[in-house]
């Protein structure tokens, strides 16, 4: 490549209309590609164009994309997702699809999105202009609104439709979390027998319901699944005569399976005799006979943890299993592949042990 693909600092913050300290700092950050020569950056032209789209209200005029084929586009990335070379979990479709139709149609209320050109859509003022509208403190709308775009813009490239750079060109508006995560967690087995105690003296709930509650309990805390793949677990899926669940519908779309201890094989053969059996084919039934979902599941475990006062949420459980499993000293890695995580630093980060635990540990070292 010749010095005419790349600008330099003072030339591409001339053609963004910005700072260089502002465009170095987006280097620092790894926010806008750049590479180091000597002391000095040097930018691609290629991703500054692509920034200057957004940035200057008197740059080229893209053609404008008429709704039908956004709308066109928008369904083909849809499919995309579940029957592409890189398939999603369905409740990452399900947020993506959501969250990428609210920002077209807050682009439309701003009157900008029947006027805009694909890339204009897929512009970092575009996202920007999103994202004003959304508090700094609701991080995780923040945040699915940037991924949905920034997937859908990963469609468009292998479409042939956008180039790699107009995508680049989006990581500068990368939502950054200005509070650290509410993570809940059950640090002790005593606080685990407090929550099912809930189970099973909270009166509003037929026997059957209380079995149901405490099996879907015992899926999260005693085989860390998520409540997602507790919903879509299905009764063929679990084998009580060689103790183990195989689960196939999960958040990476691997299968893993997982093992059913002595606490979770009681509740099992417990729940089993109660469930209808010509009902549908997951384990987990409503009283009617139909299937639980993940907003019902983390529904319940707030009206469980509420009646046991304690701080748990349906994700806090299966964090619950991370961290007392590593408290009795089991393997790292078997742990990751219990939970299902690709990297085992994530596995680290569910691992939610104290200063008084690891004292109390440090005793009998």
């Amino acid at each position: 490549m010749s010095s005419q693909d790349f600008y330099t600092a003072t030339e591409a913050a001339r053609c963004l209309d910005v700072s260089a300290t502002t465009l170095r700092a987006w280097a620092n950050d790894g926010k806008i590609p750049a590479y180091r020569v000597g002391a000095a950056y040097r930018f691609p032209v290629e991703a500054i164009e692509a920034l200057r789209i957004g940035c200057t209200p008197d740059g080229p005029s893209p053609t404008p994309l008429p709704a039908a084929e956004l709308n066109a586009l928008v369904t083909a990335w849809e499919k995309d997702m579940a029957c592409g070379p890189a398939p999603l979990a369905q409740d990452t479709m399900t947020t993506h699809r959501r969250t990428l139709r609210q920002y077209l149609r807050t682009l439309s209320k701003r009157g900008l999105a029947p006027r805009m050109a694909l890339v204009e859509i897929l512009s970092p003022r575009a996202l920007e202009a999103v994202l004003a509208d959304i508090p700094v403190l609701k991080f995780s709308t923040r945040h699915n609104t940037y991924c949905a775009l920034m997937n859908f813009a990963r469609f468009l490239v292998r479409r042939g439709l956008i180039n790699e750079a107009v995508r680049n060109a989006l990581k500068v508006c990368r939502p950054k979390r200005l509070l650290a995560p509410q993570r809940t967690v059950l640090r002790t087995r005593e606080e685990v027998a407090r929550f099912f105690d809930a189970i099973w003296l909270k009166g509003a709930y037929t026997p059957y319901e209380r079995h149901l509650n405490a099996t879907l309990v015992g899926l999260m805390v005693y085989a860390g699944l998520r409540a997602s793949e507790v919903a879509e677990l299905e009764f063929a899926q679990v084998d009580l005569a060689n103790r183990r669940i195989l689960v196939t519908r999960t958040k990476g779309g691997r299968p893993r399976l997982v093992g059913i201890n002595d606490r979770l094989l009681e509740l099992l053969q417990k729940y089993l005799p109660l469930r209808d059996r010509k009902a549908g084919p997951q384990l987990l039934l409503n009283t009617q006979g139909g299937p639980l979902n993940r907003d019902l599941i983390a529904k319940r475990i707030r009206r469980l943890a509420h009646s046991s006062e304690l701080d748990i949420t349906s994700h806090g459980l299966r964090r619950t299993f991370a961290t007392l499993a590593a408290d009795a000293g089991k393997s790292l890695n078997h742990l990751q592949l219990a939970l299902g995580h690709r990297s085992i630093t994530t596995t680290q980060m569910y691992l939610m042990a104290d200063e008084a635990t690891a004292a109390r540990e440090m005793a009998g070292w």
